[in-house]
């Protein structure tokens, strides 16, 4: 169904584009049946693309939504994000709107997968905690998962080093999170791509 879902999705998506793009070359086009003159595509430019950021909204955050606690396959999901941004900016949308979209429907999911990777890494075992640290790391890793979307990567950075668990790994994961909510791309794409393993060997 997800996969039927974004079919459908995409090609609503490619159909407004194309009617956007070239308005200038079409005298009138059928979409579902329905034939629209160049005027009345005209009359409905601004609709039409409030309908492009609604399709480019939904079609990125099914795209987050289909990769959650599972592997997937990022190459993938990063060229449909760059795919969707690319359409926007051929349709005239505001780059203020595109970066509003990004942030809802793709970064905030990011930022997310972040910090659980990053709180995951250290366990509460993890050899780097002291003994009498262990309780309270159980407590704060719960507090953090409450309040995931308020965690910065400098809370964490303090957290893990009143912890005494501020690993170089554990640094380098919290620095590719600073990076990302900064830059909104990875700075070590492959350490991404390797997130569900950054638990191990840390």
């Amino acid at each position: 169904m997800p996969n039927v879902t974004m079919s459908t999705l995409w090609l609503t998506f490619s159909i407004i584009s194309f009617v956007l793009t070239e308005q200038s070359n079409i005298e009138s086009i059928s979409i579902f049946g329905n034939s629209l003159k160049l005027r009345e595509i005209k009359d409905t430019i601004t609709e039409l693309r409030q309908l492009s950021q609604v399709m480019a909204s939904s079609i990125l955050y099914l795209e987050q939504c289909q990769g959650r606690f599972m592997q997937d396959d990022e190459d993938r999901k990063l060229a449909i994000y760059n795919e969707i941004g690319n359409v926007l900016k051929e349709v005239k949308i505001p780059p203020e709107q595109i970066r509003e979209i990004q942030e809802k429907n793709w970064h905030s999911w990011v930022q997310i997968d972040y910090v659980y990777a990053i709180i995951n890494s250290v366990n509460i075992d993890h050899p780097a905690i002291p003994k009498e640290n262990k309780q309270k790391w159980g407590k704060i890793r719960e507090n953090i998962i409450d309040h995931i979307r308020d965690t910065k990567a400098q809370d964490l950075q303090n957290i893990f080093q009143d912890l005494h668990a501020l690993t170089p790994k554990v640094q380098h994961f919290i620095e590719g999170y600073s990076y990302y909510m900064e830059n909104k791309e990875h700075k070590d794409l492959d350490q991404w791509k390797n997130r569900y393993d950054w638990f191990k060997n840390n």
